[in-house]
């Protein structure tokens, strides 16, 4: 919120003519005061590492001083970010959590893969158990984290409409 835009609402009540120069004083002082800094995960810690490989020793300046640390993937961006010794990829705690990847390599698209059978659907009531059980895995392959189902679930999936549920089946 701009200055120009605090005061022109609040002028407009009296208690905003009573706070405003506390709440102006605030939009002054707090930005100054750096108690709204955000954390260093940004242009300096992306420019860091920028054309450097997995695991290569980064610093950058921040808000708070130097910060010394590593260069990791940046999965959604394709790029690497240094990141703090004392923190993982995710941004918390214990770095043992850093993503493990081949030296030199930040992954680039996500890749996916989907079977399905070439089989007919088999339709159940929603009231009965699916006679084969949901199965999910979450396992780590080279530089990929390949989740495998079967989509089935593990529970009944109930009746509709469903009590409450204002909606209603259309033929």
């Amino acid at each position: 919120m701009t200055l120009k835009k605090a005061n022109r609402v609040l002028g407009k009540c009296f208690i905003g003519a009573l706070l405003k120069p506390f709440l102006i004083t605030g939009l002054v002082v707090m930005p100054a005061a750096g108690l709204l800094a955000q954390p260093p995960l940004g242009a300096p810690a992306m420019n860091a590492c920028k054309g450097q490989q997995q695991g290569v020793r980064c610093s950058f300046e921040s808000p708070h001083g130097k910060v010394y640390g590593s260069c990791h993937a940046l999965p959604y961006k394709g790029q690497g970010i240094c990141v703090p010794e004392d923190r993982n990829a995710a941004g918390r705690g214990d770095p043992s959590g850093l993503q493990q990847m081949k030296p030199g390599r930040f992954p680039g698209s996500r890749e996916h893969r989907v079977l399905q059978s070439d089989g007919s659907p088999d339709l159940l009531k929603s009231s009965v158990k699916p006679p084969v059980k949901g199965y999910f895995d979450v396992s780590i392959e080279d530089d990929f984290r390949v989740l495998k189902a079967n989509g089935i679930p593990s529970h009944e999936t109930g009746r509709f409409p469903n009590t409450g549920n204002p909606n209603a089946i259309k033929p």
